[in-house]
C-alpha cells in the first residue's frame, strides 16, 4: 500500500476544507463563501403588510405613547460565518418621533437585547428589532443599512413604516396609606401634579429606620396589539425627561440634603408599567419601597419625591414626604393565628386566622397585643386601618369588629390584596409611626377550584352573575341549567349534595351594592360553562351606564379579567366560556374562551336584550350566537 508523503497531508486537508467551504474559480483556487439574506419575521406578528424588494415592513397603528417593533431576520444561507459589524439609520431618513436603538438576539424567546456586532454562524439565523413609539398622530419612515461582512452583499437595506394614532394611551395613579392621585383638575397647574395628601411616616422610634411603600399604577385600558408586542401598547414608562426636571424617580434637589429618605436601590430607570392584563400576566402595578433612618435625636423631615412619566396629562408628579424621629411607642400587628386543637380536633381558639388559608367571604383575624413603648408608658389606643384593597376606592363596608380593640377583625369581600395599618397611642398623646412592623399584608385565596366573580361600579344599578351549564344545554335564565339569583344551588350533578363538589353555589345576590357576587365550584367535572351579566336595576331606577368587572380564578390563579359597560336595562353580557378537563396526573385544567364579538370592536363577548318571556323554563333563553 502505497503512502501520502508526510509533508503533503497538510495540503490535502487544506484543500478539503476549502473545498467545504467555499466555491471554485477558473483558476481552480476556492474562495471563502459568506452568504445572507435578510427578511422580514412574520411569526407571530401581524404586521399591516411586508415587502420583499425593498425589503421592508409597515407597522400600521401604533398607538401615540405605546410602542411597537418590526423584527428582521438574518439568515446566514452559506457555509461559513458572517459577521454583521452594524445596523444602522441612514442619516436623513428617519421621519417620526421617536425610533429607539436597533438591537439584536437570538430568536424571539431571548430576552437579552444586545447592539451589533453581530457573529451568525453558518446555516443559522438571528432577529433585528426596531422599536418605534410614536409622540404624534404623524406617518413614519426609516431606512436602515445592514453592513457585514458578507461576499454576496456587504450593504442591505430595510424600511419601516408605521402611523403614528390616538389608540388610548398610559394614565399614572399614585398610591400610598390609602391615599390615590392625583387629580388632574385639583392637583395639577402647568404640567406639574402634587399629591393631596403627603406620604406621613409618622412618629418613627429614635435611631431606627421605617419603610413606606409606593404603589405607582397604570390604570389605561387600551385595545392590544394583535401580536406578539402586544403586551407594549399604553405602557407606562417611568423615567428621566429633560424637558421636566431630569430626575426619573429620585429626591428633588434640597430638599433631602440630610439623605434621611431613600429609594431602595433595587428600583433603576427606566422602569415600565404594563397595563393590567392577564395574557401580559401584569398586574398593572409597581410598588416602590423609601425608607427612613431616624438620628438619636428628636427632630422632623420633609422631602418631595419626584416621579416622572409618560403620561401626556401627568408628566411630572411630586410626592411631599415627612416624617418625625421621637421616642414613640411601637405598634406591632400580626395576623391573629389559630391556637391549639382539642383531642377531638376543634379549634379551641375560633377568633383567629389561618394566614396561608384566608379566603374571601370570610373574617381575618387580627392581633397588636405586642405593641409597645420603648420608654416604658402604657399603650391606651389601637386603631386598625385598611390602607389597601382590591375594591373600588368608595367600598368601605368591611363589616369591623374591635376596630379599636388590640384584637380586631373585617369581613373579606375579595380575592385580592390587603393591607392593613394599625396605629396606637400611649398614654402621653405620643402616636406610633407607619412602620413595617404596623403593617399586615396577606392575600385572600379562592377555595374552590373555579371561582368567578363580579364587581360593578354603580351602587343604584343592580347586576347580577349567571353561569350555565352548556354541556347540560344549560342556557340564560333556565330552571335548571342556570346558577343564578333565583336558583343559587342548581343540582347539575346528583352524585353532590347542592353547592358542593362538582356543583356550583351564588354566595350572594347584591341588590344594593357594587358587589362581589361569586360563583364557586369546589371541583368542577369536565364540561363546558358560560358566564352571564345581567344588568337588572330595580323597578322605578333608570339604567344608568354601569362598568362591570368579571374575574374568573382557576387553581387560585387568575385566569381571566375584563371589563363591559351596560347601559340598558335587561341588557345581557354574554362573557367567556370555562373549558374544564378533569386529568388525574395533572388535576383540573381551564381554558377560557371569551364569548365572539360581533360588533367590530375590541370588547370582550357579546351584549342583547334579554327576551324575559323565555326565562324559568327547562331550555331558558337562547342568546343570540349559541
Amino acid at each position: 500500500m502505497s503512502k501520502i508523503p508526510p509533508m503533503k497531508l497538510p495540503m490535502v486537508w487544506l484543500f478539503a476544507l476549502l473545498w467545504t467551504t467555499g466555491c471554485h474559480n477558473d483558476a481552480g483556487f476556492t474562495a471563502v463563501n459568506r452568504t445572507i439574506e435578510v427578511v422580514p419575521f412574520t411569526a407571530g406578528m401581524n404586521y399591516l403588510e411586508t415587502e420583499a424588494n425593498p425589503v421592508a415592513i409597515h407597522l400600521g397603528e401604533v398607538g401615540i405613547a405605546g410602542s411597537r417593533s418590526a423584527f428582521f431576520e438574518i439568515r446566514n444561507t452559506g457555509l461559513s460565518h458572517v459577521r454583521v459589524e452594524s445596523v444602522e439609520y441612514v442619516d436623513g431618513t428617519v421621519i417620526g418621533e421617536t425610533w429607539g436603538d436597533i438591537t439584536w438576539r437570538h430568536n424571539m424567546e431571548d430576552v437579552i437585547a444586545k447592539l451589533a456586532p453581530i457573529n451568525v454562524p453558518a446555516q443559522s439565523t438571528r432577529l433585528i428589532e426596531v422599536p418605534f413609539a410614536p409622540q404624534a398622530e404623524e406617518q413614519a419612515f426609516a431606512k436602515l443599512l445592514v453592513r457585514s461582512d458578507a461576499t454576496n452583499a456587504q450593504e442591505i437595506e430595510l424600511e419601516v413604516r408605521a402611523q403614528g394614532a390616538y389608540l388610548g394611551r398610559p394614565e399614572i395613579e399614585i398610591s400610598y396609606n390609602g391615599h390615590t392621585g392625583p387629580t388632574i383638575e385639583s392637583d395639577c397647574t402647568d404640567g406639574v401634579c402634587t399629591m393631596a395628601t403627603p406620604l406621613d411616616f409618622g412618629n418613627i422610634g429614635l435611631g431606627t429606620q421605617s419603610t413606606a411603600r409606593i404603589t405607582i399604577r397604570n390604570t389605561a385600558n387600551c385595545p392590544p396589539f394583535p401580536d406578539a408586542t402586544s403586551c407594549n401598547n399604553c405602557a407606562l414608562t417611568i423615567a428621566q425627561n429633560p424637558d421636566g426636571e431630569n430626575l426619573g424617580l429620585a429626591f428633588k434637589p434640597g430638599t433631602n440634603e440630610t439623605g434621611r429618605f431613600s429609594v431602595v436601590d433595587s428600583t433603576t430607570l427606566p422602569l415600565t408599567v404594563l397595563q393590567a392584563d392577564v395574557d401580559c400576566q401584569s398586574s398593572g402595578e409597581q410598588k416602590i419601597l423609601l425608607t427612613f433612618d431616624a438620628p438619636e435625636e428628636e427632630s422632623e423631615f420633609e422631602s418631595t419625591l419626584v416621579i416622572e412619566s409618560n403620561d401626556p396629562d401627568k408628566p411630572l408628579i411630586e410626592v411631599p414626604i415627612r416624617a418625625h424621629a421621637k421616642d414613640a411607642p411601637l405598634a406591632i400587628a400580626e395576623v391573629r393565628e389559630c391556637g391549639s386543637i382539642d383531642p377531638n380536633g376543634n379549634i379551641v381558639q375560633t377568633d383567629c386566622s389561618y394566614s396561608d388559608d384566608i379566603a374571601p367571604l370570610g373574617r381575618v383575624f387580627l392581633d397588636g397585643s405586642k405593641s409597645y413603648d420603648p420608654a416604658g408608658g402604657e399603650i391606651i389606643t389601637y386603631q386598625w386601618e385598611i390602607i389597601e384593597h382590591p375594591m373600588d376606592e368608595e367600598f368601605t363596608d368591611f363589616a369591623w369588629e374591635g376596630q379599636n380593640s388590640a384584637v380586631g377583625s373585617f369581613w373579606v369581600p375579595l380575592v385580592g390584596t390587603y393591607t392593613v395599618l394599625l396605629k396606637v397611642q400611649n398614654e402621653n398623646g405620643v402616636n406610633s409611626g407607619n412602620t413595617q412592623e404596623a403593617k399586615v399584608t396577606f392575600r385572600a385565596k379562592p377555595e374552590s377550584l373555579l371561582h368567578v366573580q363580579l364587581t360593578w361600579n354603580d351602587v343604584s344599578n343592580d347586576q347580577d352573575l349567571h353561569l350555565t351549564h352548556i354541556s347540560a344545554g344549560g342556557h340564560f335564565c333556565s330552571s335548571a341549567g342556570d346558577c343564578f339569583y333565583t336558583n343559587k344551588e342548581p343540582h347539575w350533578f346528583p352524585e353532590d349534595e347542592r353547592g358542593k363538589g362538582t356543583n356550583p353555589r351564588l354566595d350572594i345576590d347584591d341588590t344594593n351594592g357594587l358587589g362581589p357576587e361569586n360563583i364557586n365550584i369546589d371541583e368542577p367535572a369536565t364540561g363546558s360553562y358560560r358566564v352571564f351579566v345581567h344588568n337588572y336595576p330595580k323597578a322605578g331606577i333608570p339604567a344608568a351606564p354601569t362598568m362591570n368587572t368579571i374575574r374568573i380564578y382557576t387553581n387560585g390563579v387568575l385566569s381571566f379579567s375584563e371589563q363591559r359597560v351596560l347601559t340598558e336595562y335587561e341588557q345581557v353580557w354574554a362573557a367567556a366560556d370555562i373549558h374544564w378537563t378533569n386529568d388525574e396526573s395533572e388535576g383540573g385544567q381551564a381554558t377560557i374562551t371569551p364569548f365572539p364579538n360581533p360588533e367590530p370592536t375590541s370588547a370582550v363577548g357579546a351584549v342583547e336584550i334579554r327576551d324575559a318571556s323565555q326565562c324559568g323554563s327547562p331550555a331558558g333563553w337562547l342568546f343570540p350566537g349559541e
